[in-house]
């Protein structure tokens, strides 16, 4: 009895994941509507294309300075360690060294 329900309520979710609703412009265009309101209704307008393109960029910006600044303050850390103590600390060279290398992967680092 547990399986069969298990596997039910799994089938459930599945199919609910896999389904996609319809706006009701979608709706609207498919109850015989003149095919050229339908395309303007549903058309992307270009402003909002350069908007999510801007945003994105922006987004991407705002990563590659949040792990430049990850990588300045680790390094910073370590150095002041290094000074004050004298000492070398390889974990928080490996972290400096891996935010570096993360840093080096991201989309804004030069090629």
């Amino acid at each position: 009895m547990k399986h069969t329900t298990l596997a039910s309520l799994l089938l459930v979710s599945i199919a609910g994941f896999s389904a996609q609703a319809q706006s009701p412009l979608t709706e609207l265009c498919h109850e015989g509507n003149s095919q050229q309101i339908c395309n303007s209704i549903l058309a992307p307008n270009p402003g909002d294309e350069q908007t999510a393109a801007r945003r994105q960029a922006q987004y991407k910006e705002r990563q590659f300075w949040a792990k430049a600044n990850k990588v300045a303050n680790l390094w910073t850390a370590f150095v002041r360690e290094f000074n004050e103590k004298g000492t070398f600390n390889v974990k928080k060279a490996r972290e400096v060294s891996k935010a570096f290398h993360e840093l080096e992967k991201s989309e804004g680092w030069p090629k």
